[in-house]
């Protein structure tokens, strides 16, 4: 085999490799859903993603790996990284907050990450282990690129340093407030475009407020 066919064939590899394991983690989604995480097993994830369950444990060491993974995916947009910039100046550091805080919210809003949080509180009695991967995963992953994100700002000389928590902790609080207890009340269960447009403004506004004057 020449190089471009040993090229391709290391796509295709990596394709499927990669498309089995969404597979798994949608497969996982379901299961957790209609069985709980404790009562869920491997061999049914694994039958309903049409994978083998050998495969299943090459991708993901254990169940609570793969719960890990299934919160993972679905907190990767919800980081405040750095494809969103550099916040090098006042202006660029406002409207970083306002995209982040549409789309953060957008993504907050999805039904399965709520289901996620659902399972996890009533599975709470028995087992911590689907909890310890939505605060791992979830929770302590959007908090840590939030905290790099006003440290580059710091380092900017956009806020001092004694107000970075202050920064964040205040932009948060406005944006979410109570949302996610009414979202797993049920009272809330979607916002409108221009509701989530407002929650991330006003934050914007809250922070910019706290932020140093040139």
């Amino acid at each position: 085999m020449d190089r471009n066919g040993a090229d391709e064939a290391g796509r295709e590899a990596a394709d499927g490799e990669s498309a089995r394991r969404a597979a798994i983690l949608e497969a996982a989604g379901c299961v957790f859903a209609e069985k709980g995480f404790e009562a869920a097993t491997t061999l049914e994830i694994a039958r309903l993603a049409r994978v083998s369950k050998r495969d299943l444990y090459r991708l993901f060491d254990s169940k609570k790996g793969l719960a890990a993974a299934l919160v993972a995916a679905h907190t990767e947009t919800m980081t405040l990284d750095p494809r969103f910039g550099d916040p090098t100046d006042r202006e660029t550091f406002l409207a970083i907050l306002r995209a982040f805080g549409r789309r953060f919210l957008g993504e907050f809003l999805d039904p399965r990450r709520v289901g996620l949080y659902r399972l996890a509180i009533a599975e709470a009695p028995r087992s911590i282990q689907l909890s310890e991967a939505l605060q791992a995963e979830g929770a302590d992953r959007v908090r840590r690129t939030a905290v790099e994100f006003i440290r580059r700002a710091v380092g900017h000389g956009l806020v001092a340093p004694e107000d970075a928590d202050l920064v964040m902790a205040s932009y948060f609080d406005v944006l979410v407030g109570p949302l996610q207890i009414q979202l797993l009340m049920g009272v809330r269960t979607t916002l409108a475009a221009e509701e989530i447009a407002m929650r991330a403004e006003r934050a914007t506004e809250v922070a910019a407020r706290l932020m140093r004057r040139a």
